[in-house]
């Protein structure tokens, strides 16, 4: 498994190799316990992998998932892209009732998502919660009480490889490469 900063980029690599009974190894990085935050703008400026199995994302988690356990915290998918659906990104929340199969999101084609740099950005305030890619609106939710989008949340970026969404692994992969430029968060001041 690889995470490094290279030429200014985080790079996440998927590497094949045995490891502890699975056929990959890959990284993540979060901030849980380090940094984390109440509304505002995110940014993610990234460049996909492409690949079957390949399963990149930028995401949120409620801080209290320790307490509360998941969909119970509350979860905002900022970008996901399977690589059995070549250039398509998903948008998603999960929280109780609408998780897994079943969580409130959407999803866009680009025609370059694994060879260009992409800005994937969630405007996410006490009203309402939408998702972008490159300003373009994929999908939008009213934020009410009844949700857990009204506590501090924390960010994840990962590469999965497989998994029930990532689909099976195109047996000649042998790495993949998740990279980002750059994770933005913009708040308004008190």
């Amino acid at each position: 498994m690889l995470l490094l900063f290279e030429d200014g980029l985080l790079k996440i690599i998927a590497i094949k190799e045995d490891y502890k009974g699975g056929s990959f190894t890959s990284s993540r990085i979060k901030t849980q316990g380090k940094f984390d935050f109440k509304y505002g703008i995110i940014e993610v400026r990234a460049r996909v992998p492409e690949g079957k199995g390949t399963w990149p994302a930028a995401w949120m988690l409620g801080s209290n998932i320790t307490t509360v356990g998941w969909p119970q915290c509350g979860e905002i998918d900022i970008v996901e892209h399977v690589g059995k659906e070549l250039n398509t990104v998903y948008g998603t929340l999960h929280y109780p009732e609408r998780s897994g199969g079943n969580a409130d999101g959407s999803k866009l084609i680009i025609k370059n998502a694994t060879t260009e740099f992409h800005i994937y950005k969630v405007d996410w305030s006490e009203s309402s919660i939408r998702i972008y890619v490159d300003d373009k609106l994929i999908h939008e939710m009213k934020n009410s009480p009844n949700i857990p989008f009204h506590h501090n949340f924390f960010i994840i970026l990962n590469l999965a490889m497989g998994g029930n969404f990532g689909g099976p692994i195109d047996e000649n992969i042998q790495k993949a490469l998740y990279e980002v430029d750059y994770v933005r968060v913009y708040q308004k001041n008190k």
